[in-house]
């Protein structure tokens, strides 16, 4: 996928370097210019080649194949941003997926499982891995009605803080079991519904919210790629903000290793980000069935 991306800005780069040179050969030329021995005291072939290999070590690094991309949403101050990288490291608040029982444990397997979660960092980083505090945090904070299962419903939040870091605890799976998270595509929409819902009412407004791709890993929901999952949290995210404010940009987490395993071609990802904030049109169709 980095191979491909590459070969496409190949143009780019190319012209960018040709660019460079051309300014370089010029300034060179003034030089000559205005002290005909200028050249001959001052360029010799090793500095020619220092210099051609600075100039496209610079045009590849402010060339090179974005891994952010940024969009406001038109008619609103409202920005979305698709961002590659550890979610955690964002600025501002964090969306944090979790199961309908709020239960941060679920017999000691989000500490122990070999792919760490979004969860798993929030014990392992803010809680020392005593996931005993979390889970008196949540209890502290949880102030949810109970469905009659005596669980929550999908797309309930728990707001907690820690060092200085807010982070909203979303019910997007139900625990079976083998304390394992599982859910499915209606529960990811009902997920984001809450979550948007639950932000623009019973929430402090945030400068920056981030939102990773929930229900993708963990979740096991079937027929949601991570390619779907960004289209349908831009989309309900507009549509949200269209009736009330939720905060001023959400930043739509994608981790590294998410881009090789679910084929995501992000420059495509970026073209529709600025479509979908220039030309809104809610279309709700099922998951699975392409967005356009």
């Amino acid at each position: 996928m980095n191979c491909k991306r590459w070969s496409k800005r190949l143009s780019l780069i190319s012209h960018s370097s040709l660019a460079a040179i051309g300014v370089i050969w010029l300034i060179i030329n003034v030089g000559n210019y205005l002290s005909h021995d200028w050249i001959d005291k001052n360029i010799n072939t090793n500095l020619t080649v220092i210099i051609l290999v600075f100039v496209f070590i610079v045009v590849l690094i402010v060339r090179r194949p974005p891994s952010t991309f940024r969009s406001k949403i038109d008619g609103k101050d409202v920005w979305i941003e698709i961002k590659v990288g550890n979610a955690h490291k964002n600025k501002g608040a964090l969306v944090v997926p979790i199961n309908n029982e709020f239960d941060p444990s679920q017999g000691g397997n989000i500490i122990k499982a070999k792919n760490p979660s979004i969860l798993n960092e929030l014990i392992c980083r803010y809680y020392s891995s005593q996931v005993e505090h979390l889970i008196t945090d949540i209890n502290q904070k949880k102030d949810l009605l109970r469905g009659d299962d005596g669980k929550y419903p999908i797309g309930s939040m728990v707001e907690i803080e820690q060092k200085n870091k807010k982070f909203y605890l979303l019910a997007n799976s139900y625990k079976n079991l083998q304390n394992r998270s599982t859910s499915d595509n209606n529960d990811f929409l009902s997920s984001l519904g809450g979550l948007w819902e639950s932000l623009s009412n019973d929430a402090e407004k945030d400068d920056v919210i981030t939102i990773p791709l929930i229900n993708t890993g963990h979740g096991r929901a079937t027929n949601l790629t991570r390619k779907t999952s960004v289209h349908y949290i831009i989309r309900t995210f507009i549509f949200a903000v269209q009736q009330k404010t939720v905060c001023d940009k959400l930043i739509i987490s994608i981790y590294p290793d998410d881009v090789t395993k679910g084929n995501i071609d992000l420059d495509e990802l970026g073209e529709y980000l600025k479509y979908a904030c220039k030309y809104y049109i809610f279309n709700p169709k099922p998951i699975g069935t392409e967005i356009v």
